[in-house]
């Protein structure tokens, strides 16, 4: 008989350790979490569709995942997979032309230090 670990009214039997592990961190995501990845996401929409009002032929939009950013970060997040989410947004920051306020660059390290998600981008953001 398999053990098993009750939580928030769940009772979930012990899976092998990379799923415990991946398991448990989408439990520490927190509701204000899921808020501010959703707060962060409209604000890099917005300023990435700014950019494709002005400037469509920007390198930026002959990549994928720009235009439809906001749609894809929704679905990680409908999906609890908040680890894919930031991920998204730190590629939809990284590779575009756009110039992000600080505060979002700030709250976006946040969550990448929160959640020891590794951010391939680090060195370009201090």
């Amino acid at each position: 008989m398999p053990s098993v670990l009750k939580t928030r009214s769940l009772t979930v039997a012990f899976l092998p350790k990379f799923q415990m592990i991946t398991y448990l961190k989408d439990l520490l995501f927190q509701d204000s979490d899921k808020k501010n990845i959703s707060e962060l996401t409209s604000q890099i929409q917005n300023l990435i569709e700014e950019l494709y009002s002005k400037q469509p032929a920007n390198k930026t939009f002959e990549q994928e995942g720009f235009l439809n950013g906001s749609q894809i970060v929704q679905e990680y997040l409908d999906e609890q997979e908040y680890a894919l989410a930031i991920e998204h947004l730190l590629y939809m920051v990284h590779e575009s032309d756009v110039v992000y306020p600080n505060e979002v660059i700030e709250k976006l390290n946040e969550l990448t230090l929160k959640y020891k998600i590794e951010n391939p981008y680090q060195e370009k953001v201090l």
